[in-house]
């Protein structure tokens, strides 16, 4: 078993660490992490709106088609109910 001594300085010492590693990664530069070279070269291009558009319907189309089948699926259900009290 470890003293309460022993654990404070295991925790001094992750938290040292884990501050030491945040300060590095603050120093980074982040040109290497701005994108992809593809999408890089595209935006200095004039590709940003193509860019920018597909995105937006690869993240939208899937929420409006479960959302349509949800739907179907939720007056289906409930105009069973209503056909049940006639």
């Amino acid at each position: 078993m470890q003293s309460a001594k022993g654990k404070s300085h295991k925790v001094f010492f992750i938290k040292t660490t884990a501050r030491v590693f945040t300060f590095a990664f603050c120093l980074l530069p982040f040109d290497f992490l701005s994108a992809c070279p593809f999408c890089k070269e595209a935006l200095n291009g004039g590709l940003a709106k193509g860019f920018y558009w597909s995105i937006l319907w690869m993240l939208s189309v899937p929420v409006v088609v479960v959302g349509a089948i949800s739907t179907v699926v939720w007056r289906a259900y409930r105009r069973g109910l209503e056909a049940k009290k006639d």
